[in-house]
């Protein structure tokens, strides 16, 4: 880390940084990096070490946070046990779309698929059920 700027009294504020290496996406040589206040899952860093840092671009600066997996470089970067990497494009956050009730979309596909077959059967019993019973009161 470089330098840093707008630091509020929590800790949040742009971070500048030297661009060393690009994984994913595009920087800018000396590049801002923004985050939120510490007691809200901001992320800091001290100026002078060298660090990974995981964000989103947002305009000319890329947002992190406690939660993005930045950490010293030369740390190992592991995936947990049962887990799967994955790399979103830029822009998109890589979570399923979900619908207002925080289920993943795909999910909401098979519900109703399920619920739609579900009352066709009930409703061909139905429909036996009545034809059944007329036949019997002739």
């Amino acid at each position: 880390m470089r330098s840093v700027e707008e630091l509020d009294d929590y800790g949040g504020g742009v971070f500048t940084i030297e661009v060393d290496t690009v994984y994913k996406g595009s920087a800018a040589r000396l590049q801002g990096v923004a985050t939120a206040q510490s007691t809200a899952c901001g992320w800091s860093g001290e100026v002078g070490r060298r660090y990974v840092i995981f964000g989103e671009r947002a305009g000319d600066r890329i947002h992190t946070s406690c939660g993005a997996g930045n950490r010293p470089a030369g740390s190992a970067l592991t995936v947990p046990p049962g887990m799967t990497a994955i790399a979103p494009e830029p822009g998109e956050s890589g979570v399923p779309a979900a619908d207002g009730f925080g289920i993943p979309s795909r999910f909401v596909g098979y519900a109703v698929l399920i619920a739609t077959a579900f009352l066709l059967v009930a409703a061909a019993v139905c429909v036996g059920l009545v034809v059944r019973s007329r036949r019997r009161n002739r």
